[in-house]
């Protein structure tokens, strides 16, 4: 579950210098692996990462004014902790700012895609806030809409399953009840209608399982280039 955020940069370099900056940020992040979109929002150059890269970004390089030889960069994510981080990226790979001196440096982590990936077979949430944990790709709030959404899909699920087994599953007749024998199975994953509650209930797990490879990707790829955040 994402809520794009977005960040603009200014800079005082020309766009085509900021732009040849911005692509060796993104070779070495990315190992070359994004591509250069035709339709940039009337920027000079917009950059996403391929398909199958675990990383989710659109990055625009245009004019600041045409008064001036200067220009903005662009950020969009699906989150407002990861925005913040590739704008620190950007300002001190790209533009080559120092970091604050009250500022400290926290290396960024690797985290583990089989622990990500079981949690989220549990439950997505709990997937969510182990990626979450020390991890600048996500603010507070970040963490909290995420895990509450994906609370809610299975909340509002097997709330709706429940109520459907109950209005359509045969009871336990009286004379059963009295005689104490065994009624029909209205156990929601035992169950006639147990094979749709799970089939239904994996649609958020499939759709936090991209949401994890992309977190732990993206975390483990900054881990493996030691980089650094300074929130």
């Amino acid at each position: 579950m994402s809520t794009y955020s977005s960040e603009v940069i200014e800079t005082n370099q020309s766009v085509e210098n900021a732009n040849k900056s911005v692509k060796i940020f993104l070779n070495t992040l990315t190992k070359k692996k994004y591509v250069s979109e035709n339709k940039t929002k009337g920027f000079t150059y917009r950059y996403t990462p391929k398909w199958y890269n675990p990383f989710n970004f659109d990055i625009y390089v245009g004019n600041f004014s045409k008064a001036t030889n200067t220009s903005i960069i662009r950020l969009e994510t699906p989150k407002h902790g990861e925005e913040q981080l590739y704008k620190q990226l950007i300002e001190t790979k790209v533009l080559k700012q120092p970091i604050p001196k009250d500022k400290k440096k926290t290396p960024i982590q690797s985290k583990s895609h089989i622990i990500s990936q079981t949690l989220n077979l549990i439950t997505p949430g709990a997937s969510v806030l182990y990626n979450s944990y020390k991890s600048p790709l996500y603010t507070t709030s970040d963490t909290l809409t995420n895990t509450s959404f994906y609370l809610l899909a299975d909340l509002l699920i097997i709330g709706i399953a429940s109520w459907y087994s109950d209005q359509n599953l045969p009871k336990k007749g009286l004379a059963d009840k009295m005689l104490n024998k065994q009624g029909p199975n209205r156990s929601l994953f035992t169950g006639p209608y147990s094979g749709v509650l799970i089939g239904v209930l994996m649609i958020p797990r499939a759709f936090r399982m991209i949401g994890s490879y992309h977190d732990t990707g993206t975390q483990n790829r900054m881990a493996e280039l030691s980089y650094t955040y300074h929130f």
